[in-house]
């Protein structure tokens, strides 16, 4: 049997578009390749044919990209119903592209064929709702489930809470907001059920959601985003009570904001007593779903911090990082972008350099300057920079 490199197989119909017998002729090949376990489609129209073949598939990875024009991913069922099989056992991403696209007027109905093994489930604004309603099956239950990563937009859908019940091991949640979104409203949603979530230890979303599911859970890795656009950033004053409230076994911290003040550094050492990291206006993966690829660069020698020195509370890291816009005439990690990155982090955080927000909507680089400590027992630590390319057009926004 034909043997696929790497085990994975990509198909695409942007922007050249195959021809149909094309298509058909990949889809007839691919129940040949019995090692395939990664399969990645892009806007190809589904045909009733090509819906078979996904139903007889045994994947670890499946990614579907939809839109409106394509008609794509529908196939009349045997029994009448509109359907589209999932095949994946590990991981499926359902319309994940940020890149703006018409919204999509009718649901489309998911099968999970795997649902009791499945464990990452990655969806942006125009899957979110099928995913839910895909979720609130009767049976079995998702109990592999362990990371949701959905748009915030669809925390007050009837199908949300309902979705989660079937996730009784889920252990990450992460509420995203679309990159271009530039609706003001914060998201609202009613309390969860008492005892739903027991094994959540990560929420990753908007700050005022982040008290429902920190009530009743004991978080550990907590990223507080902002839930309206890319230029939106959160006031320090409106983070400060949320923070108060977030328990004390959080050891993972992300603020999204560009100052961070002596008040928020005292609420922080108080209410956190076992923080190790924490990462200021970092955002690299706040409005991009899956995994982003980052490139590290590490810069020789070592630096001294003094961590909330300037409000008289010592937070006791081990890992300090925040964001900013390097310049785009050197690659990461350049002599230019080490001395900035020493310039700021001398200086962080009472002179922190507040960051161009709309800057960050243009196609140059973001990066994180961390610092992470050699040893508990001394202040020395190794500093890197963080750094990541969008290659997708990334649309200037005004909030």
């Amino acid at each position: 049997m034909p043997c696929l490199p790497e085990n994975s197989l990509i198909w695409t119909g942007k922007p050249h578009v195959p021809e149909d017998y094309i298509v058909d002729r990949v889809f007839t090949t691919i129940s040949q390749f019995t090692n395939l376990q990664r399969l990645v489609l892009h806007f190809i129209a589904s045909t009733p044919e090509r819906i078979a073949v996904l139903r007889e598939l045994r994947l670890e990875v499946l990614e579907l990209e939809t839109r409106l024009n394509d008609l794509t991913w529908f196939a009349l069922t045997p029994g009448g119903t509109l359907s589209t099989p999932i095949p994946a056992r590990r991981v499926f991403l359902f319309n994940c592209d940020v890149t703006p696209h018409p919204p999509i007027p009718f649901l489309i109905p998911l099968h999970f064929i795997y649902p009791e093994v499945i464990e990452e489930i990655y969806t942006g604004d125009n899957g979110t709702e099928s995913v839910l309603i895909g979720l609130c099956r009767p049976s079995p239950s998702f109990i592999r489930l362990r990371a949701l990563d959905i748009s915030v937009r669809f925390v007050s859908s009837p199908h949300f809470v309902a979705a989660l019940e079937q996730c009784p091991n889920l252990v990450a949640l992460r509420l995203r907001a679309a990159a271009t979104s530039t609706a003001r409203a914060r998201p609202i949603m009613t309390p969860l059920p008492p005892g739903i979530l027991p094994g959540l230890v990560t929420y990753h979303g908007p700050p005022s959601l982040a008290i429902f599911f920190a009530r009743g859970h004991s978080l550990r890795d907590v990223k507080l985003w902002s839930s309206r656009s890319t230029s939106a950033i959160s006031e320090p004053a409106y983070l400060a009570p949320i923070v108060a409230q977030l328990g004390s076994f959080v050891e993972i911290l992300e603020l999204g904001v560009t100052t961070l003040p002596p008040f928020l550094i005292d609420v922080i050492g108080n209410a956190l007593p076992n923080l190790k990291s924490l990462s200021i206006n970092g955002h690299l993966s706040s409005y991009r779903l899956g995994v982003v690829t980052t490139w590290t660069t590490y810069i020789e020698g070592t630096s001294v911090i003094d961590v909330g020195g300037v409000s008289g509370t010592q937070l006791h890291l081990d890992v300090l990082s925040f964001g900013v816009q390097m310049p785009t005439t050197e690659v990461a990690g350049g002599t230019q972008q080490e001395m900035i990155a020493l310039h700021l982090l001398g200086h962080f955080p009472e002179s922190h350099d507040s960051t161009s927000w709309d800057q960050w909507t243009t196609e140059s680089p973001w990066s994180r300057i961390i610092w992470e400590r050699l040893s508990r027992d001394e202040s020395r630590g190794r500093l890197s920079i963080e750094h990541v390319e969008y290659h997708k057009p990334v649309f200037r926004t005004h909030g």
